[in-house]
């Protein structure tokens, strides 16, 4: 039942945009030293992650000042996930042109280094462990491999062994079994953006580890519909060979802005 991995068609939406370097004069530069001890922590921590002490880091930024906070904004720049997780209050989520540094905004304001923030992590995985098979008696009219469909979910639910994709573009699915999929698996508080060429939706389930993974071209047309039993999509998180490879982009950041004393 189950089709080919989509991991490597959606991978292609997390490619990055660089930063453009500003220049900072003396006195700027000695004005926003906050920023240089941010982008310090910030390297820090992706050593640390790639030597395997820590699966991430949380750095806050509450405190730095109106101009500073806006100088590392631009200094980062926008990648190409973003997420919102309901929460009170609504946090939301934007992956840096850094790959696994992410501004989050909510409760607390900071910057997570980390393949995924784990707060939104988190949300996918408080929601319910059992999935509740509707009787056959109750399906509507026009049903036809619904039921299959959810009893594969339920069993990996169950089995809690690693990541499993049920690939919906490659089977017959009438109306009638989109309705019920979508109302037996519910809406989770957390919905993630990847955009690219085209746009990748991950929405989280009210069932914990699942997500609907929807891919659609330019012109807005889905070509992609998966259901993943699992951790977060590969196609939202950040590999660590990319991680190690942003210790360097940081750092010539850090010497374009900051350049040392002669």
């Amino acid at each position: 039942m189950t089709g080919p991995s989509v991991t490597d068609a959606l991978i292609a939406l997390a490619t990055p945009q660089r930063p453009m370097p500003l220049l900072l004069d003396d006195a700027e530069a000695a004005r926003h030293q906050d920023v240089r001890a941010v982008l310090a922590d910030v390297v820090q921590a992706l050593c640390d992650i790639g030597r395997g002490k820590i699966p991430g880091r949380w750095i806050d930024i509450a405190s730095l000042e109106g101009g500073s906070r806006a100088l590392l904004s631009s200094m980062l720049s926008v990648g190409e996930i973003s997420a919102t997780l309901a929460a009170t209050p609504p946090t939301r989520i934007q992956e840096t042109s850094l790959y696994g540094v992410w501004m989050v905004d909510g409760e607390r304001q900071g910057l997570e280094v980390a393949d995924f923030p784990a707060i939104a992590r988190d949300a996918a995985r408080r929601g319910s462990a059992r999935l509740d098979m509707p009787a056959v008696e109750d399906l509507p009219e026009g049903t036809m491999n619904i039921l299959p469909v959810l009893a594969e979910i339920a069993h990996h639910m169950a089995a809690e062994a690693g990541e499993h994709e049920i690939n919906l573009s490659l089977m017959p699915m009438s109306p009638a079994d989109h309705r019920v999929l979508e109302e037996t698996l519910g809406i989770g508080a957390l919905e993630i953006w990847s955009r690219g060429y085209g746009s990748c939706r991950i929405r989280a389930a009210a069932l914990r580890n699942v997500w609907r993974i929807q891919y659609f071209n330019s012109d807005g047309k889905e070509i992609l519909d998966v259901v993943q039993i699992g951790d977060v999509p590969v196609a939202a998180r950040a590999t660590p060979e990319d991680m190690d490879d942003q210790i360097g982009r940081v750092r010539d950041l850090m010497a374009a802005y900051f350049p040392e004393e002669p």
